[in-house]
């Protein structure tokens, strides 16, 4: 690790099109509740004190940042449209790099997550702040995804390619055959807590499933 502070900050990824849920899912509500899902995700992590930041576009952020309450977000990180979830990630990493020493990778369609899930997860980090830790459900991976930042330096790209989860793998598949100075590990923290598997992506999923019914292994895989 490098000799910077310990510094975390929570990263809302919230870049994407929503092609399936046909509006941005960082708008979206949970039945019964007022808050869109980057209201109650920015809101998880202040309450947690870390600092939030929200990767989007420019035309999403338009519509995102005046949901928001004034000062939940601390940094607006804005990139193009298109590529995945590594452009998004690395997007992040290349503008926190100097200010935090790990992030917390949360897609905005995963709105609720727990706060114990949050203390599990930041205890273990303290404990282990070199090791890539992953929340899981059970023996699913899901998120939040608590990333050491001088591990993976090499990421901090917003035109980095593919998927995160690929991109967080090969850093750490270098390190056990000793490419890389450090060996990193890459840790599953299972959690009981359905939240942190519970993505949304389909309308549907917003009037047919709950919290202790968590949807479908998610795509990714961290």
């Amino acid at each position: 690790m490098s000799d910077l502070k310990r510094c975390d900050w929570a990263v809302i990824l919230a870049r994407g099109e929503s092609q399936r849920m046909g509006r941005p899912k960082g708008l979206c509500r949970l039945p019964g509740d007022d808050d869109p899902f980057l209201v109650r995700i920015a809101r998880l992590y202040g309450t947690a004190g870390l600092p939030v930041a929200v990767v989007t576009t420019g035309q999403l952020r338009r519509l995102y940042e005046p949901a928001v309450t004034s000062g939940a977000v601390q940094r607006w990180i804005e990139r193009a449209p298109g590529a995945g979830t590594a452009a998004s990630a690395g997007a992040a990493l290349a503008v926190l790099a100097g200010t935090a020493s790990h992030l917390w990778l949360h897609p905005v369609d995963l709105p609720e997550v727990r706060a114990a899930s949050l203390h599990t997860l930041r205890a273990r980090s303290q404990a282990e702040p070199n090791a890539l830790l992953v929340a899981g459900y059970g023996d699913r991976p899901g998120h939040p995804v608590v990333m050491p930042v001088a591990s993976f330096q090499v990421l901090a790209d917003p035109d980095l390619p593919g998927r995160m989860c690929d991109r967080l793998r090969e850093v750490c598949d270098a390190s056990v055959r000793g490419d890389r100075r450090e060996r990193i590990v890459r840790c599953l923290v299972a959690l009981d807590d359905p939240g942190v598997v519970a993505d949304y992506d389909d309308p549907a999923d917003l009037t047919m499933r709950t919290v202790d019914q968590p949807s479908t292994p998610p795509k990714e895989d961290p």
